[in-house]
């Protein structure tokens, strides 16, 4: 580090892989991280949903994760990806209610990952992505309030000791 702060280089060393220029992997998340992103995303909302909508929901998570996995990797190598789960996604036994205070650590991190596979190759044209997105934010900030955290989310303890789902 230099006398007025980090270098430039140092700056860029240690920026994201994606502001560096290193190829990034995308990959199929897991049924477990789309059902608590969706959890996350009742939680945040402030609304209440019905089970059809939470099924649609993750339905739609689904195809943003695949269609960003088949944007990375083309669609040749997106034809071999699981998708059979897509049309049969059910958040059976999940509340479609929303209170931010139930909001999981672990279903934030989910959040986070989900959103983090899903933004290859530009995914802010499509509106779900943009639901996604406000969701991460809202929850980053309903996190922070609740434990009175002023650093980066990825700092907070409660959040780095949460189970992560891939």
């Amino acid at each position: 580090m230099g006398p007025g702060g980090p270098t430039e280089t140092t700056q860029r060393r240690n920026a994201p892989p994606f502001e560096r220029g290193i190829p990034m992997s995308a990959f199929i998340v897991t049924e477990n991280t789309i059902k608590a992103a969706v959890r996350a995303i009742v939680a945040v909302t402030g609304e209440d949903w019905a089970k059809d909508q939470l099924n649609t929901l993750g339905q739609g998570l689904w195809r943003l994760n695949r269609a960003a996995v088949e944007q990375r990797y083309g669609t040749s190598e997106g034809d071999d990806l699981p998708d059979s789960h897509i049309d049969t996604f059910d958040m059976t036994g999940h509340r479609g209610n929303a209170d931010p205070s139930t909001l999981a650590m672990a279903d934030l991190r989910a959040l986070h990952t989900l959103e983090y596979q899903c933004d290859e190759g530009g995914r802010a044209d499509i509106p779900l992505f943009d639901i996604l997105q406000l969701a991460v934010e809202q929850g980053d900030q309903i996190a922070k309030a609740a434990y009175d955290w002023q650093g980066h989310i990825g700092d907070l303890p409660a959040y780095r000791d949460a189970p992560s789902a891939h």
